[in-house]
């Protein structure tokens, strides 16, 4: 079921990260415009990607590695009735959190086209 609060749908991004530092910051920065709330769950990254997403204004949650356990960390600190789980190299359409949110009050389904910004083969 999908709840609303205040007449609108709160929409929360979730990241998982493992040493993010060069991405996190902008892409944290570009998530608050479009989402209500931003959840970065850290797998014990070796440089600065907490301090940085801290300072871009998510709220960010540790623990351990695994792509899994951290989207349900992330899940689980988030308040949105909405969560989008975002990878930390994707590129964000603009316009992309109101579509989420008002995809989700029609209850309705869709698709963005996917950029990826990583030289990463993974």
């Amino acid at each position: 079921m999908v709840l609303q609060s205040a007449g609108r749908l709160r929409l929360s991004a979730v990241i998982p990260t493992l040493d993010e530092a060069v991405r996190v910051g902008p892409l944290v920065a570009r998530l608050i415009e479009e989402c209500d709330e931003v959840v970065v769950s850290d797998g014990g990254s070796g440089d600065d990607t907490v301090a940085r997403a801290r300072a871009a204004g998510a709220h960010v949650v540790e623990g351990g590695r695994g792509r899994g356990p951290q989207l349900h960390r992330g899940a689980q600190a988030a308040t949105g009735e909405v969560l989008w789980f975002v990878h930390a190299d994707a590129v964000i359409p603009a316009g992309a959190g109101p579509a989420l949110r008002q995809a989700a009050a029609d209850r309705a389904w869709g698709s963005f086209r996917v950029s990826v910004d990583s030289r990463d083969p993974r």
